[in-house]
């Protein structure tokens, strides 16, 4: 990374409109964006962003000194904010869009402890544990299944899943009790684990061994810390990558799914199709209607909720 020591110039900031990226006044107060590659000019914008870094790195640009971001990093950027991203570098983030009257109604999630330093994270981003950022990510999957399923009350339950996500990330900008940190470092342990080998043959017992855990006490933390068995872990894990080489490559549907440890691909098309909600043929059609006009956004997939 170089060495920026100070913001850009401020007479160089763009600001956006929430009706620059979502055209239809229909569409609910959500916008989600999967696994992107920015090199954004800075700028402010009149909804709220919540960013989360899924790999490589970058400068994260603030009205305070520049902030190198790294995988695992999380952070919030409120409306009318200044921030942009400098010296990207294989940079890929999934992030939410916000809008202000969406924000507002959250209003009790910011009675929290932990959103003081949510709050302040884009300055300071909080560092997720590979186990709270897998359980963030998972979040991401079900606001994108509720945005393609099209059911009644689509809107009300993507706002439940988008709180729920802040409460997650309050809690996790808070220390816990020693017993609770260990447990959480060991499951992380085995979700990085599981987050390198995915493309290979995996079972519970791996990740057992991975997290110094039994195989019996392993399953009791990940229902605790994920809400899930390994087995459903695995799978998901699977699946997540899986979408997210649909999104950014031109590789088959069958190329993907063996890419990704799958050796039957009608068995990944089913299991596609349940965790994300649409088939995997679908994940692979560019659906941007967002154009790069100079501002340097190069989205791999971008879903309206």
């Amino acid at each position: 990374m170089g060495q920026i020591t100070h913001p850009p110039d401020p007479t160089r900031w763009t600001h956006f409109r929430w009706d620059e990226f979502v055209r239809d006044a229909r569409t609910p107060n959500v916008v989600l964006m999967r696994d992107w590659t920015v090199n954004h000019v800075p700028h402010t914008h009149e909804f709220g962003e919540l960013v989360l870094v899924l790999e490589g790195g970058a400068l994260h640009l603030t009205d305070r000194a520049p902030v190198p971001l790294r995988p695992g990093h999380a952070f919030l950027i409120l409306p009318g904010q200044r921030h942009g991203y400098a010296e990207t570098n294989h940079f890929l983030i999934s992030n939410v869009l916000i809008h202000p009257e969406l924000l507002a109604r959250l209003a009790p999630v910011q009675g929290l402890p932990g959103f003081a330093p949510l709050r302040a994270s884009a300055a300071a981003p909080l560092l997720l544990e590979a186990a709270t950022l897998a359980a963030a990510l998972k979040q991401l999957d079900l606001i994108q299944e509720e945005s393609f399923a099209g059911r009644d009350g689509a809107r009300l339950l993507v706002a439940a899943r988008l709180t729920e996500l802040l409460v997650l990330l309050c809690r996790a900008a808070l220390p816990g009790d020693g017993d609770a940190t260990a447990a959480r470092m060991r499951i992380s342990r085995a979700v990085a684990w599981a987050e390198n080998h995915y493309m290979q043959p995996l079972r519970p017992g791996q990740l057992a061994q991975a997290a110094a855990l039994s195989p019996r006490h392993l399953r009791r933390c990940f229902q605790a810390a994920l809400g899930m068995t390994p087995e459903r872990f695995i799978l998901e894990t699977r699946i997540r990558h899986a979408a997210r080489m649909l999104r950014s490559s031109h590789a088959p549907v069958g190329e993907v799914a063996r890419r990704c440890g799958f050796v039957d691909s009608n068995y990944f098309a089913r299991a596609f199709r349940k965790i994300i909600g649409h088939p995997p043929i679908l994940e692979s059609r560019p659906r941007s209607r967002l154009q790069n006009q100079g501002t340097g956004i190069k989205p791999a997939g971008l879903k309206d909720v």
